[in-house]
């Protein structure tokens, strides 16, 4: 035969090496120089039996066997009964024979074969066994060591057994770590995909819970538990050694109900909990994590995990919100690692808001307090929040918003918004009682990003006509005490009052009767003595003040003394006003159908409810393959109008409610899952560039 040269050693080679016990039959692992070696193999191992025997195989399989010792011995793709062959050898060396130098060298040889074939389970329960039986044979634990083993599926590990026992021998409480190996390697859990995607986090979340539920630890009676046997019997059945186990017996309470049913029930627990977590970094490219996808963490883990992603973009959002300092929208994208797109819906809005408020922050482009939607370049502000946004403002909230803003709209009249007018505001939103910490200081966030972009507050002055009547003195009230409150006035700002009075239906002469009962003399913004009555229409500057103006009966007289007593009253104030704040539906890209008509393009997307239409056109010409190389995947989202990483996460997010599954998988070739499209959906739509006819 052609020759093998073996160099990695650690196997038994001669004419002669008994089995225990036994004065003629050799080892299973000996390599016999004198038999007979074919000049081909079997690859496959199909003449390996059950347990096999170098000395009884096949000169095919040997020929196989001696192939494999020869090289690197890390093809995981080597039947394992030559895994097993080797291993029988490795296994006397440590537990049979007297103890030598190189069985250090022999335990790492044994750790590294579970690395390689570790994912066969009969495999990993002997090597595993192994390892335990031999840290038992030759040390004492010591009172703290926790196994680091993996379950076979059979059986709990022996390391683990004897872990148990000695806390239990010894009335010592059940370690969280401890209990996290046995409920991960009892073969009757299931450990799903969270805690195999995310074992850190799991770990963690179930650390914290077990110390939750058990403060002072949780012990466990040895009772009536038999004793964990304390002997290894051979994989190659060849010999049985007896191991003195940590001192003496120890029960077994592997076989009683508690406490692996407390342990599997937490660690379920923790597994339901990263469930949403798993599926948002599953969708993440290369599986690794940013804080979208870390959003969706418990709360406990949150903030560590932020803290911990490479470049520091949850200490960039720190700065940001400590210093009101204002960001771009799109700058913010990038340090989330989320995709919006130019003209973003209210939705992606949505999903941006809720990720910075389950991160502890809050900013003025959540769109279920903003009046309109940020585009890409408009700049946003952070703060930070106290407690979760809540999905709709109260209704103290937006009436003080109101205020503070059309209270915006009167400093910006005559082009310059003071540091009074500002304090003014600010302390208006400090005083009041009917907001919580965070929305007063989200209305101050709003106030520092309409200070710098004026062109904003326009919006604003449209939901005047909506106000309720029962608002509009409070209201007014608080405009003419932003415009009065550094003692000038201007006529720009005057001609806004009357603007915004004369839009919420009040009358002017009120105004002007409010203005004089404001007390002392105001000025003008040039310094001159407001020696004059400003007039309706143009207002003009210098004319003698006539008597004061008599109120019409008819008409609301604002009486600036009562102030206070009008803001106490703001729950009746804002009561009145949540009805104008009611979101507004999106435009609709196209015109619908006629009432009893159904457009072509509805009745070809009945499959896709829920999804919408810019998705479910796009979905249609993905249907027509089952796979697309990366670049035409881009091509063709693109030509859409899409951006392909936000349009993959939309049509998956629907994939996942509707089907529990991912419909577009993979990075290059992209996959697309057409078992879950209905096959007329699929074979409807050619699409240009595409043959004719494909079908799922």
């Amino acid at each position: 035969m052609d020759s093998v040269t073996i160099r990695g050693g650690l196997i038994y080679v001669g004419r002669s090496l008994r089995k225990q016990g036994s004065g003629s039959e050799n080892e299973n692992c000996l390599v016999n120089p004198g038999l007979a070696v074919s000049r081909t193999g079997d690859p496959q191992g199909q003449t390996l039996g059950y347990w096999p025997s170098y000395s009884t195989t096949t000169p095919a399989a040997r020929r196989t066997y001696l192939e494999w010792l020869g090289g690197s011995r890390s093809d995981p793709s080597t039947p394992i009964g030559f895994v097993f062959l080797y291993f029988y050898g490795l296994e006397r060396r440590l537990m049979l024979d007297p103890v030598h130098p190189d069985a250090f060298d022999v335990v790492e040889e044994v750790r590294r074969l579970l690395n390689v074939y570790g994912a066969h389970r009969s495999f990993n329960q002997y090597a595993s066994d192994l390892l335990a039986s031999w840290h038992l044979k030759n040390s004492s634990p010591d009172e703290g060591f926790i196994p680091e083993v993996e379950g076979n599926g059979y059986e709990v590990p022996l390391a683990i057994k004897i872990a148990l026992g000695i806390r239990v021998r010894d009335g010592r409480e059940l370690e969280p770590d401890l209990l996290l190996r046995y409920a991960m390697s009892h073969p009757e859990t299931r450990v799903r995909t969270p805690a195999k995607r995310a074992a850190q986090l799991h770990r963690a979340l179930f650390v914290s819970e077990v110390r939750r539920l058990y403060p002072q630890g949780l012990k466990v009676a040895a009772g009536r538990s038999k004793s964990v046997r304390t002997e290894y019997k051979a994989c190659s059945g060849s010999f049985t050694v007896s191991i003195e186990a940590a001192g003496g017996s120890v029960p077994d309470i592997t076989t009683r109900a508690e406490p692996i049913n407390t342990a599997r029930a937490i660690f379920e627990t923790c597994s339901d909990q990263l469930d949403d977590y798993s599926r948002a970094l599953g969708r993440s490219a290369g599986l690794q994590p940013n804080l979208v996808s870390i959003a969706k963490l418990p709360p406990l883990l949150r903030r560590t995990a932020a803290e911990a992603l490479p470049e520091g973009p949850m200490s960039a959002l720190d700065a940001l919100a400590t210093s009101r300092s204002p960001v771009s929208r799109s700058h913010l994208e990038k340090l989330l690692g989320l995709e919006i797109g130019h003209t973003p819906t209210k939705a992606k809005l949505r999903e941006m808001s809720q990720t910075l408020s389950a991160l502890g922050l809050g900013n003025t482009a959540n769109p279920a307090y903003a009046l309109k939607s940020a585009s890409a370049d408009e700049e946003v502000v952070l703060f930070p929040l106290m407690s979760v946004d809540l999905a709709e403002p109260s209704a103290a909230y937006r009436a003080a918003q109101l205020s503070a803003m059309l209270g915006m709209i009167v400093g910006h009249a005559d082009g310059h918004f003071r540091d009074s007018e500002k304090a003014s505001l600010l302390s208006m939103v400090s005083g009041n009682s009917a907001l919580n910490v965070d929305e007063r200081t989200r209305l101050a966030a709003e106030i520092d990003i309409h200070e710098r972009e004026p062109g904003r507050l326009e919006v604003w002055v449209k939901k005047l006509k909506e106000v309720p009547e029962a608002g509009r003195e409070a209201i007014a009230a608080e405009l003419i005490s932003v415009a009065t409150s550094d003692g000038v006035i201007s006529a720009a700002e005057v001609r806004k009052l009357e603007d915004l009075f004369k839009k919420m239906g009040l009358d002017r002469s009120n105004l002007y009767t409010s203005l004089h009962d404001s007390g002392g003399k105001l000025k003008l913004q040039d310094d001159d003595e407001l020696d004059m009555v400003v007039k309706p229409g143009n207002p003009e500057v210098g004319s003698p003040i006539p008597s004061q103006p008599q109120p019409k009966k008819t008409g609301q007289t604002i009486d600036l003394s009562k102030l206070n007593s009008i803001r106490s009253e703001t729950r009746v104030t804002a009561m009145a006003l949540a009805q104008i704040f009611q979101e507004e539906e999106e435009p609709l890209e196209e015109a619908s159908p006629a009432i009893g008509e159904q457009s072509e393009h509805d009745r070809e997307n009945d499959a896709f409810d829920g999804l919408e239409r810019r998705y479910s056109t796009l979905l249609i010409q993905l249907s027509q393959s089952a796979t697309w190389s990366a670049t035409e995947f881009d091509e063709t989202v693109r030509a859409a109008g899409l951006m392909p990483g936000a349009a993959r996460e939309a049509i998956n997010d629907w994939a996942l409610d509707k089907f529990d599954e991912l419909l577009i998988e993979g990075e290059d070739p992209v996959e697309i899952n057409l078992l879950l499209l209905p096959q007329q959906t699929i074979t409807s739509q050619p699409v240009a560039g595409t043959v004719e006819g494909i079908t799922a």
